[in-house]
């Protein structure tokens, strides 16, 4: 399936953003990045964020222009895996494939809906224990 990427259009009234891909429940299981949920000028960023011992962050990321949601980590070791938990909504994973994954972003595909109640865990590889917080 295509899909067409959005894009920021400059007019003499300012700049307008194209509609998102997807929006609330039709966003689940999508990627942020491919559905315009990311794009500049629209309202998305951090509504929740940690710092893990051995320096992973990851946040919770929301997108009011798509009405859904998202973890990312970065700086994570290889092979740690990430969850996006939503109570009632299926959990969404990620794995840190392979060094340049680490060293770069991962994210969880979306889940519909507002970030209220929304838990982000960090599972290690090494079989520590899960790293959680909440939105």
């Amino acid at each position: 399936m295509f899909t067409a990427m959005p894009y920021v259009r400059e007019s003499a009234a300012g700049p307008t953003v194209a509609p998102p891909g997807c929006r609330g429940a039709a966003c689940d299981g999508e990627d942020p990045e491919s559905q315009g949920c990311t794009t500049p000028g629209t309202d998305f960023g951090a509504v929740a964020e940690a710092a893990f011992p051995g320096g992973a962050r990851m946040e919770i990321r929301h997108s009011a222009h798509c009405g859904a949601l998202w973890a990312r980590v970065w700086l994570a070791q290889d092979r740690d895996r990430i969850e996006l938990r939503v109570p009632g909504r299926p959990t969404r994973q990620a794995v840190v494939r392979d060094r340049h994954d680490a060293d770069g972003y991962v994210c969880t595909r979306m889940t519909g809906g507002a970030p209220e109640g929304a838990e982000a865990c960090l599972l290690p590889a090494d079989g520590g224990p899960e790293r959680c917080f909440t939105a």
